[in-house]
């Protein structure tokens, strides 16, 4: 179905095959990066224990966290790039490995965009506070 609507609509396989292993390869990007911050797995191994007993709760929701976004910002990517690649097997290639990148960085990206947009909101509500009634009549 996916398929046949994205052809419906001008699209390729190539685009759909875009659609699907971007996300999958921002997931994995996210996934190395989550491993690598909670790199140190003998803090879970108590005497008797294995990995997998002492993984919390709290722990796979911060993975599924790390995941998900890392999927999303693959995904995100992937929109980038319809319907503008070669269909060349190299172009493939490059962007999934954009997508791994980003979906290893997703978290600082989305903070960094965060901090971004609420800085120039902030600059916005002090221009249009401090301005009270007085309009440029150049503006």
């Amino acid at each position: 179905m996916l398929l046949e609507t994205l052809i419906s609509l001008g699209g390729s396989r190539f685009d759909v095959t875009l659609l699907l292993w971007a996300p999958f390869c921002g997931f994995l990007g996210a996934t190395v990066r989550a491993y690598i911050l909670e790199g140190n797995l003998e803090k879970y191994s108590e005497k008797g224990k294995t990995f997998l007993d002492s993984f919390t709760y709290r722990d796979f929701q911060w993975f599924l966290y790390h995941s998900f976004i890392g999927a999303a910002t693959g995904l995100l990517v992937a929109l980038l790039f319809i319907g503008g690649l070669k269909e060349e097997l190299s172009s493939l290639g490059r962007v999934l490995a954009v997508a791994m990148i980003a979906g290893y960085s997703a978290l600082n990206l989305w903070k960094k965009q965060e901090h971004t947009i609420e800085r120039i909101l902030e600059e916005k509500f002090r221009k249009a506070a401090g301005s009270g009634d007085h309009r440029d009549p150049h503006a």
